[in-house]
């Protein structure tokens, strides 16, 4: 691995953890310092930085994480969760009797994290759930665009961070995704991960005090529904 990838590698992975916050600058020199290499391969890894969706690069201000301004959020998880129930889909034929049972296993365990109030090691299962899915997509092209929209995107810890029922939500979820993927419903399995999406983006939505759009329902909300 090269300097830049090193760096590049280090630096994605603190923003996907939340450790680089969005709108934080990314100053060449700091960086170089604290992974003890030349300006070069850091200037490379911006822009490879930038490849990724994580950091943008403006002239008074130089580099900086991404920020997902509000008005982004309706449209970037209808997107997302248009490719992401599309590569689920996809997956579900593919995924062997090992591959559901570990699915199950893992269900089983964020249920008793969510209950536990344990955000980072539900991050982490949560992570490994929906990668085992996303392997087993036959598509290259589609793994890696939804890669790119989750890199994009806000990471996990910060969506659990806004609202507590979250964690329960989510939960909730993926217990609902592994039913339909061992009933061989793939298209039902598409729908839960689409709803999740738009249910992440009305959560994102309210916490910034912004109306929420009608596309963001999957069907017209009840009375006493709280994303009204």
């Amino acid at each position: 691995m090269s300097a830049s990838e090193r760096v590049h590698a280090a630096l994605r992975s603190r923003i996907l953890k939340g450790d680089l916050r969005d709108g934080q600058r990314l100053v060449v020199r700091e960086i170089a310092q604290t992974y003890s290499v030349s300006d070069l391969p850091v200037r490379e890894a911006i822009r490879m930085l930038q490849s990724d969706g994580l950091c943008v690069v403006n002239r008074n201000r130089g580099a900086c994480v991404t920020t997902i301004t509000p008005e982004d959020i309706p449209g970037a998880y209808l997107l997302r969760g248009e490719v992401e129930a599309l590569s689920t889909r996809l997956a579900g034929p593919n995924l062997s009797e090992t591959d559901l049972a570990k699915l199950a296993s893992m269900a089983q365990d964020m249920e008793l994290l969510a209950m536990q109030d344990e955000t980072e090691g539900y991050v982490a299962v949560n992570r490994e759930f929906h990668a085992l899915i996303l392997a087993r997509c036959p598509y290259a092209n589609i793994r890696r665009m939804v890669e790119e929209l989750t890199d994009g995107h806000f990471d996990y810890a910060v969506i659990f961070g806004v609202d507590t029922r979250e964690l329960s939500r989510s939960s909730s979820h993926h217990n609902k995704l592994v039913d339909c993927l061992k009933a061989g419903d793939w298209h039902q399995a598409g729908a839960v991960s689409m709803g999740r999406k738009m249910e992440i983006a009305r959560t994102l939505l309210i916490a910034l005090n912004r109306p929420v759009p009608p596309e963001l329902y999957s069907e017209a909300p009840e009375a006493g529904n709280d994303y009204e």
